[in-house]
């Protein structure tokens, strides 16, 4: 599953804004097939292909039926809280807010790539220890996951079970929510999803 479709599903099952949920996506372009260099492997070429037909609708989806909010996220958040919430810093793939429950869940997300595996799962881990300490909302209860999505990213994410002690969780995420595997810490979001 490319990211965008794995952030789509993570939102629609886990924190959807027709749950009361005010969600902020970051979508890069390369997510959507829109960068990199000319693609010269058959499996290469395909995957762009691929994800440049789905990328679009997944950002509809996400936008348009979900509700939630993609780019310009200084500027929606302020929209949506005023000055009653400020932005925690940094620039993470979803910050959902349940203003009614005052959760704030931030979460990295790795879709299945021709990248190096290893690398990304620990560039988003390193992100969200990052985050642990510097995105925190008043009153609010903070939870932070990595969701991924693929055999690779799972291999890998089984082995960073440490970060459990951090309060990170770990869900990799499939095609069908019943298929989801909750590999950490999914206990502490009992009271969240």
């Amino acid at each position: 599953m490319i990211q965008i479709l794995a952030k789509l599903r993570f939102i629609e099952r886990y924190c959807n804004p027709h749950e009361g949920w005010k969600v902020f996506v970051d979508i890069d372009p390369s997510e959507e097939g829109r960068t990199g260099t000319k693609r010269e492997s058959e499996e290469a070429i395909a995957r762009q292909q691929f994800t440049l037909g789905q990328a679009p609708k997944a950002r509809r989806q996400i936008e348009e039926d979900l509700g939630a909010f993609v780019g310009r996220r200084k500027k929606q958040w302020r929209t949506q809280f005023k000055d009653k919430l400020k932005l925690p810093p940094g620039d993470r793939d979803i910050l959902a807010v349940h203003p009614g429950r005052r959760i704030l869940w931030v979460t990295e997300v790795e879709g299945d790539s021709s990248g190096q595996p290893e690398g990304k799962i620990y560039k988003a881990l390193g992100q969200l220890i990052c985050a642990i300490s510097e995105m925190q909302l008043p009153d609010y209860t903070s939870h932070f996951s990595l969701v991924v999505s693929g055999e690779k990213m799972a291999a890998h994410l089984r082995k960073a079970l440490a970060v459990e002690r951090l309060g990170v969780s770990g869900l990799i995420i499939s095609e069908n929510r019943k298929d989801d595997e909750w590999l950490f810490r999914e206990s502490d979001l009992n009271n969240v999803v």
